[in-house]
């Protein structure tokens, strides 16, 4: 906590900047937050920020031990006013439920126009994975029930009013702004996959 998880496999500095550039304040909700170390440093880079985790004991630890706010209730992510946040960050999340359908309608309800989604999944069409295939250690198993790639997001984000830039680490804020403020497409052949998906105003 004293170094806001630098150097950690829990930093997400870079991620974080990226969003920077796009929505550099507002109310942002950490999808899928385990124990709130995302909240937490959201919050450290000025968002109000708050999660959404449905491990309730890692939900209590973030609450009690980060002092983050995160609902741990379904009811109560489902009851979220629409249009009521500014930005969603979800960070190795998706890939682990097995249909997306319900996750992209309520991401379309509760983002305000010209909000923005923030994931992160692991790359299904990187060169890593397209070199090793099944020997590809993040490829679909009991943890991972889904395989993404960017055209999966790009086609299924679509119908839910979303304008979809897909790219992939490294990141360089600058430039992912500027391609997403052209509609233009970058690189996306390393192994973590980020979708900006962008709400339509």
């Amino acid at each position: 906590m004293a170094d806001n998880f630098a150097g950690s496999p829990k930093d997400f500095s870079s991620q974080i900047g990226v969003l920077k550039e796009l929505r550099p304040q507002g109310r942002v909700l950490d999808f899928g937050c385990s124990w709130g170390y995302g909240v937490y440093q959201l919050m450290r880079a000025g968002y109000d920020a708050f999660g959404f985790e449905i491990s309730r004991p890692r939900a209590a630890l973030g609450r009690d031990h980060l002092g983050v706010k995160i609902i741990d209730d379904l009811g109560a992510l489902n009851g979220l006013a629409p249009q009521s946040v500014d930005a969603i960050f979800a960070s190795h999340v998706l890939e682990h439920i097995s249909s997306l359908h319900g996750i992209f309608q309520l991401f379309a309800k509760i983002l305000r126009p010209n909000g923005v989604a923030v994931i992160m999944v692991p790359n299904g069409g990187s060169k890593p994975a397209r070199e090793l295939g099944v020997g590809w250690p993040p490829l679909i198993n009991e943890k991972h029930t889904l395989a993404l790639d960017r055209s999966f997001f790009e086609k299924n984000m679509s119908p839910f009013g979303f304008n979809v830039t897909t790219l992939s680490n490294p990141y360089h804020a600058a430039e992912i702004r500027d391609a997403v403020q052209g509609k233009r497409r970058l690189d996306a052949e390393g192994e973590e996959l980020m979708v900006i998906a962008q709400r339509a105003m």
